[in-house]
């Protein structure tokens, strides 16, 4: 079957040990029935040994075993395409998981320089220390190199059946080079001196030669060296003498000189072994973010992006994969390049590609319009949604209560700026380093700039670092793009306005560099490729400063209103207006029509319901007000005598926020509620402040975690949430929650209406067809109960409306999501190319109320609802009068209720339509038209 390219919707599954092809293939008929388009998968190419996300790919080439084999794999697609459903994969061409279950790094470890596989990763062999030099720093030891080494940790092993040698810490096994197994050898052959000539022909077979053939030709003699000796390593007596002569080298932590020979073994190595805090400061491989076991690759190289994507062209070109999304970007040399590259090599292979992007966009910023793609992920789309249900009116009055909670006033700017210096000076340091002395080379290079030192352009770059207003600029060649130009001298001028530096042409020097303009003047002594290549590198550092910056530390400190600091969010921008909402969705219309819409990832802060509840908090100020003063007064003998100011307030308001926004809507009454459904909560809530506290990196964090701060935390969490007779505050929490839980139930029909209907192709994240209470991962990465939902969508499917009577349970989110995935299948040129025009409701309450059309299909959802329910109605519902709503055809069926709606004078009544049901959507009658 002929699968189009351009999903009617997207279904992200989380691949992984507990969830396999297998699975997926169980839980197709489910999503069929659903009205699901395309299976979205999390990577599943070969990751490392236990993984749980699939991002730390070590093989590109393969599949991952531990989620299935290659026919059950073949048999996932061929269920799927028998249905219809294409198939998208998250693909991550940025980077690669490192350590002994990766080949290629492997290889680098053992050959250095020499190693076909050198150019595959992202290191500068030539870094500012002499010692590093043709190294690669590996920062994988637990403790200072010196400790661990006395202590014994360092093992030298032998594989007896590859004929090779590796010195083992705990779990991690680094290959030692070559040349290295002839002094092991050496001590063999005390006992066996047949392994003497080994010893001697391993010596010999080393090269110093950058000529490829005598490279290959020295590979090929030290393999079928590695062959003798596992050959001769099958004698029991030989492979006692190399496994006595191996353990020679441990050292004795009774001995302070037994180390010497492993230390003189390592020191031959073409990597340094090292503590892990030092890669903070010297390392020399490009990473992900700062995890140290998540190394850079290059596919900005021709063949290094051959290899890497070997597996997924085939796929695309056999019809497999229908589409890919890309992961990280912007951590890429070359991002649009690759993105078209990818595009092209998809024509030339007879499979038109959709393609998707994980892009996040600041809010004054567009998508290169250069760039082959169908579009982001859709953080865009989550967040200005999602602002459709804070109230903007009451900003002012959230600052005051905001202030008030902490006894201080927070600047989000300041705590973002603050947040950022952190990460460059600390996290991200030895990135910086790197790219200061690329800059000082150039500088050094003309008399103009010979006067700039590397300490000084060090201070001044992370400045301009810290200035920068956007993820990246996308400089590829003296002919830079007007924004990227503009975002650049933006920032260098708010560095310099900021900086202490004396010298201020520093400044000037970076901006010149950044824009690739500084061998245009008079000076003739600079290197063009070198300016140029230092601009692209410069972006791939800018990109992973704010991100963990932003999303992973100042969105953890500034939490006036956390439903707001959402991935790609900005928590100043307090609600979106309807003219913004509807301006957004015309852009998308007109330049990426296909791109995701999502409201939950695999990457989100909150669950799409959890910040909807927590967003209704800004349609009840006073009583969030007046509850914080006394919950605060109520919960104040709950802190330890140890740490008392654990929790901080700052933290303490969180928490309330996330306990009103996980609390499940059937715990009316937490003393009824089964001790061991309890108790998991309670723990998730543990869990995730833990995290949050270390993101937050003020009183404790992931590098340096301060126990007892975190002891006290927990002993709070558990000891508010104790349901002793005594304890009040797990029911007034109920009772709270249960007055935003209505507000939020409809809000969320309205996301899902919303989301479904708008320019764009809808992506469901696993599982949030029902209620999503879910928090930050690995939270929102728990098991999905794909029967169960089957069950309950057989039973509510055909009456989306009649499931809203027991709301509790999630049904009519369910209803309404499988309608609409079937509407968009039904109508697949309305919703993939349609028109949009925003339709204005009339009326005292049109403020409320969101609608457009796409074609003739019409789209109504409320917003902002408090005053708008209707208090005497058992399930949620709301009570409109006089509103009124133009629209282009004169008589409707309603999709979820099947009501014929009459227009009378070119509008319809909102109360006949959304008093019976919260959304509609509206398709008209044939012949009907005014």
């Amino acid at each position: 079957m002929t699968i189009d390219p351009v999903p009617t919707s997207t279904y992200r599954l989380q691949f992984g040990p507990t969830f396999g092809f297998r699975d997926a293939t169980a839980a197709l008929p489910y999503l069929d029935r659903l009205g699901v388009g395309t299976l979205y998968a999390s990577p599943y190419l070969k990751a490392r040994a236990g993984s749980t996300h699939g991002y730390d790919i070590v093989d590109p080439n393969a599949l991952n075993p531990e989620i299935g084999s290659v026919d059950e794999h073949a048999a996932m697609i061929a269920a799927a395409q028998a249905r219809g459903i294409g198939h998208l994969l998250d693909f991550v061409p940025n980077h690669m998981g490192i350590g002994p279950d990766n080949p290629w790094w492997n290889d680098v470890l053992a050959w250095g320089e020499r190693s076909p596989y050198a150019k595959f990763f992202d290191i500068d062999w030539r870094p500012l220390r002499p010692d590093l030099h043709g190294k690669v720093l590996v920062p994988f030891l637990g403790d200072h190199y010196g400790r661990v080494l006395e202590n014994g940790e360092l093992r030298v092993q032998f594989d007896a059946g590859a004929g090779t040698f590796a010195v083992a810490y705990y779990a991690n096994r680094f290959p030692l080079a070559p040349a290295s197994t002839a002094p092991i050898l050496r001590r063999a052959a005390g006992d066996v001196p047949a392994l003497r000539a080994l010893a001697n022909a391993f010596a010999a077979a080393r090269s110093g030669a950058h000529d490829e053939r005598r490279v290959r030709a020295v590979r090929r003699r030290v393999r079928a060296l590695e062959h003798d000796l596992a050959e001769h390593a099958r004698d029991a007596q030989v492979r006692a003498a190399i496994e006595r002569a191996c353990a020679s080298f441990t050292a004795d932590p009774e001995d302070a000189h037994s180390g010497d020979a492993l230390d003189e073994l390592l020191g031959s190595q073409h990597y340094r072994l090292a503590f892990w805090r030092v890669a903070v400061d010297d390392i020399n491989y490009r990473r992900f973010f700062d995890i140290n076991d998540l190394a850079g690759i290059r596919v900005e190289d021709a063949e290094v992006l051959a290899q890497t994507h070997r597996l997924v062209f085939e796929m695309i070109g056999d019809g497999r994969l229908q589409g890919l999304r890309i992961d990280h970007i912007d951590g890429l040399y070359n991002p649009g390049g690759y993105a078209n590259l990818l595009h092209e090599r998809a024509e030339a292979l007879g499979h038109p590609l959709y393609l998707v992007i994980e892009k996040i966009l600041a809010p004054f910023e567009r998508l290169r319009a250069d760039w082959l793609v169908d579009g982001t992920t859709g953080y865009e789309f989550m967040n200005a949604v999602n602002g459709l249900f804070v109230d903007a009116n009451v900003e002012r009055f959230f600052d005051r209560i905001y202030a008030r909670a902490l006894g201080r006033t927070l600047d989000y700017h300041e705590v973002a700026l603050e947040a950022k210096r952190s990460i460059i000076n600390i996290n991200l340091a030895s990135e910086l380093s790197v790219l200061a002395t690329d800059l000082a080379r150039i500088a050094a290079s003309d008399r103009r700039s010979s006067d700039f030192t590397f300490i000084g352009l060090r201070r001044a770059l992370a400045e301009v670092v810290a200035a920068f207003p956007v993820y990246r600029t996308y400089v590829v060649s003296e002919d830079i793009a007007p924004e990227g130009r503009e975002f650049i001298e933006a920032a260098v001028a708010l560095a310099q306005r900021r900086s202490a530096l004396a010298d201020t042409a520093l400044f000037d020097f970076i901006a010149d560099v950044l824009c690739v303009r500084v061998h245009l003047q008079r000076a003739t002594h600079y290197d063009r490729k070198a300016v140029l290549r230092f601009a692209m590198r410069f972006q791939q550092y800018t990109s992973p400063v704010m991100a963990k910056s932003i999303e992973d530390t100042a969105f953890y400190r500034y939490l006036r209103l956390v439903s707001l600091n959402e991935v790609g969010g900005e928590p100043t921008r307090f609600g979106t207006s309807l003219e913004e909402f509807h301006a957004a969705n015309r852009r998308a219309a007109q330049r990426h029509p296909h791109g995701l819409l999502a409201t939950a990832t695999h990457d989100h802060k909150r669950g799409e319901d959890t910040r909807l509840r927590i967003d209704a908090l800004s349609e009840v100020p006073a009583e969030w007000s007046r509850a914080l003063r006394r919950w605060s007064r109520l919960n104040r003998g709950k802190r330890g005598d140890a740490a008392p100011l654990a929790p901080s307030t700052n933290d303490e308001y969180l928490l309330y926020q996330t306990l009103l926004g996980t609390w499940p809507i059937a715990w009316r009454d937490p003393g009824t509620v089964a001790s061991e459904a309890y108790a998991a909560y309670v723990e998730r809530i543990v869990a995730y402040l833990e995290k949050a506290t270390r993101e937050a990196k003020i009183h404790t964090s992931w590098a340096n975690q301060d126990a007892m701060y975190e002891a006290a935390t927990q002993a709070f969490v558990r000891g508010i949430l104790d349901r002793t007779s005594d304890n009040r505050f797990p029911g007034e929490i109920a009772a709270f929650a249960a007055l935003l839980s209505p507000i939020a139930m409809i809000h969320s029909l309205a996301q899902v209406v919303l989301k479904c209907t708008a320019p764009g192709v809808p992506d469901i994240y696993q599982g949030c067809e029902l209620w999503d209470f879910s928090l930050v991962d690995p939270d929102n990465r728990r098991p999905v109960d794909y029967a169960a939902r089957n069950a309950m969508l057989a039973r509510v499917s055909a009456d989306p409306a009649a499931a809203l009577a027991s709301w509790d349970d999630g049904a009519v989110k369910l209803a309404i999501t499988s309608s609409l995935l079937h509407l968009r299948r039904e109508a697949r040129e309305t919703f993939a190319n349609g028109s949009y025009v925003a339709l204005a409701a009339q009326g005292p309450w049109s403020d409320r109320i969101v609608a457009f059309a796409r074609n003739e299909i019409v789209v109504v959802a409320p917003r902002l609802v408090r005053p708008l329910l209707d208090p005497d109605a058992a399930a949620p519902a709301l009570r409109l009068s006089e509103e009124r709503l133009p629209v282009p055809a004169a008589a409707y069926t309603e999709r979820f209720t099947g009501a014929r709606i009459e227009a009378v004078d070119g509008s319809i009544s909102l109360a006949a339509l959304l008093n019976r049901f919260p959304v509609a959507v509206l398709l008209p009658i044939v012949d009907s038209r005014v």
